[in-house]
C-alpha cells in the first residue's frame, strides 16, 4: 500500500513537471519571465490557482477559461500527463533493476540510495528535456539553448557521479564501478558521432536537411545515452519513424517535398526510445 501511494505522489509530481514545462514553452517563446502567475493567452486574466492544478483542472473547466471561455489547447494536459507517466515508469523501471524501494533482498545502503536518487533525478532531467524538444520544435521550428545546454551539463555530471556508486543502474549494468576516465572517453564518443553526423547533413544539404539546433540535441542525445551504440539506436529510430510521419503527410497532402518537417521531435522519440530500451533492442537483436 505504502508502495503505491508512493508512485501516486511520483505521479503527481510529474505532472506539476508537465504544467511546468508548459510554462517554460509559452513564456520562452514570447519572451516572458519564468516567474510570475499564469496567465490566460486569450484574454490574459491571471488564473487563480484552483484553475491552474495540473490534469484536474482542465477537466473541471471543460477545456475552457474561465473569464474568455476560450479553448484551452489539449497540449497541456497531454504533456502533463505523458510527464507523469514517465516519472512513474522511471521509478519502477530502476527499482525492477536495484529493489531499493521494495527491499527484497536486503536493505540498501546510504550509497545505493544516493545513487538510486541521482539516477531518477538524471531520468527526469533527460524525460524533461525530450517532451521539451518534442513540443518546441513541432511548434515554433526551433531549439533553445537556454533549455538544451545547461540539461547537456547537468546529464554529464550525474552521469560521471552515479557510475561510482552501487545504488545505480550504470554500477547494476557493469557490475561495478567504472573510472572517470572511462566514462568521459564514451561520453566523448557518444556525443561526437551524432554532432559529426549532423555537421556533415548540414554542410552536405548546404543547411536544408538539417539544422544547427540539430547539431545541439546530437550533443544532448550522446550525454544522456552515453554510450556510442545507443546514440545509433537511437538515430535508427528516429529517421525510421521521421521517414514514416513524413511519408503519411506527403500522401495526405498535408505537407508537400518543400516543407519545412522538423527532425528535433522525432530525435526526442528516438533517444527515449534507446534511452529506455536499448539493452532490451540488443538482446532482441543478436540473441
Amino acid at each position: 500500500m505504502l508502495i503505491l501511494i508512493f508512485y501516486i505522489s511520483v505521479f503527481f509530481i510529474g505532472l506539476a513537471f508537465g504544467s511546468f514545462l508548459n510554462c517554460v514553452v509559452y513564456r520562452l517563446y514570447k519572451k516572458r519571465s519564468l516567474w510570475g502567475r499564469s496567465q490566460c493567452p486569450h484574454c490574459k486574466k491571471t488564473i487563480v490557482w484552483h484553475d491552474n492544478i495540473p490534469l484536474l483542472s482542465f477537466l473541471v473547466l471543460r477545456r475552457r477559461c474561465r473569464y474568455c471561455h476560450k479553448v484551452i489547447s489539449w497540449q497541456y494536459p497531454f504533456i502533463e500527463l505523458v510527464m507523469g507517466l514517465l516519472f512513474v515508469f522511471s521509478i519502477w523501471q530502476l527499482n525492477n533493476q536495484l529493489s531499493i524501494i521494495s527491499y527484497q533482498f536486503s536493505v540498501p545502503t546510504l550509497a545505493e540510495y544516493a545513487g538510486f536518487i541521482l539516477s531518477i533525478f538524471k531520468d527526469w532531467v533527460v524525460f524533461f528535456t525530450l517532451v521539451f524538444i518534442f513540443v518546441y520544435d513541432i511548434k515554433y521550428l526551433k531549439i533553445e539553448d537556454i533549455v538544451l545546454l545547461p540539461a547537456t551539463g547537468i546529464v554529464i555530471a550525474l552521469s560521471v557521479i552515479i557510475a561510482q556508486l552501487p545504488g545505480s543502474s550504470v554500477f547494476v549494468a557493469l557490475g561495478h564501478s567504472v573510472s572517470k576516465f572511462v566514462v568521459f572517453k564514451n561520453l566523448g564518443l557518444a556525443m561526437v558521432i551524432p554532432v559529426v553526423f549532423f555537421v556533415l547533413q548540414y554542410i552536405l544539404t548546404k543547411g536544408k536537411g538539417v539544422g544547427l539546433g540539430d547539431v545541439r540535441i546530437g550533443l544532448f542525445m550522446g550525454a544522456a545515452l552515453g554510450i556510442w551504440y545507443n546514440v545509433v539506436i537511437a538515430l535508427f529510430f528516429a529517421y525510421i519513424i521521421g521517414a514514416i510521419i513524413s511519408g503519411i503527410l506527403l500522401i495526405q497532402k498535408k505537407k508537400t517535398i518543400k516543407s519545412q518537417i522538423p527532425l528535433g521531435p522525432f530525435l526526442a522519440i528516438g533517444t527515449l526510445i534507446a534511452y529506455l530500451y536499448s539493452q532490451q533492442i540488443i538482446n532482441w537483436y543478436f540473441l
